[in-house]
């Protein structure tokens, strides 16, 4: 797993050494110079600079960017056939971003490793995934192949999430929002999930009974939506 914030993941008293030897030898039957060596082909893989010397450093000797990239080692260091990725971008910088983005798929691609990716950036969404699923309150409400569901959002969540990106094309224009906020999940509307802030909401209708659940929307597609035939008028698989 690669977890959000690297300096919180990373322990600040150990070397970078000790904790990804550490993962090699509880999950790979290995001694320690064996791991060892293992550490310093990772971290050469995901492009730290003189591996061998890095395996000495401390989390803080390190910058952000090279912090994740050792979580992103140590996480792969026993070939994982998943890779959780949870938010790995979001606190670095854009061009460290790009950098992060490019070396998770080289990696994806070598080790041939999945990837579950868990973010609200829906720019890297585009470039790192196949397959989507779109969440709210902790329900799937959409899911489909990444280029249908970015090109055609079919629920009315997703609508407003892709509506909300900014865009070069978009002028001086005020950016678009989603009316109201997230409750909390104690306080769970009935009904749809989304009605309280959905500009498309039916009273009587969406407000009502269980959650919606996902329905074919066409070929490896699906959308949680009592309303998709009326919204898209008819347009719906």
């Amino acid at each position: 797993m690669i977890f959000q914030e690297p300096m919180t993941a990373l322990s600040p008293v150990h070397t970078i050494g000790d904790q990804i030897c550490e993962a090699i030898i509880l999950h790979a039957d290995t001694n320690e110079e064996q791991a060892a060596e293992i550490a310093v082909e990772m971290l050469d893989k995901v492009g730290i600079p003189n591996p061998q010397s890095g395996l000495g450093q401390y989390p803080f000797e390190m910058s952000g960017g090279m912090r994740q990239r050792v979580v992103i080692a140590m996480a792969l260091a026993c070939a994982p056939e998943v890779l959780i990725a949870d938010e790995p971008t979001t606190a670095l910088d854009v061009t460290i971003q790009a950098q992060m983005i490019r070396l998770i798929k080289s990696l994806q691609r070598d080790l041939a490793t999945s990837t579950l990716l868990i973010t609200h950036d829906l720019g890297v969404v585009a470039q790192l995934v196949d397959y989507i699923a779109v969440m709210y309150l902790g329900r799937i409400v959409e899911q489909g192949d990444v280029r249908a569901v970015m090109k055609d959002p079919r629920h009315p969540y997703t609508i407003g999430l892709l509506e909300s990106l900014p865009s070069l094309a978009q002028g001086k224009e005020r950016l678009s929002s989603i009316e109201g906020n997230v409750p909390g999940l104690a306080e769970r509307p009935p009904g749809c999930p989304f009605h309280p802030r959905c500009a498309h909401a039916d009273p009587g209708v969406c407000d009502r009974g269980d959650p919606p659940l996902l329905h074919p929307i066409g070929e490896g597609r699906m959308a949680a939506c009592v309303r998709l035939e009326e919204i898209h008028g008819g347009d719906v698989e």
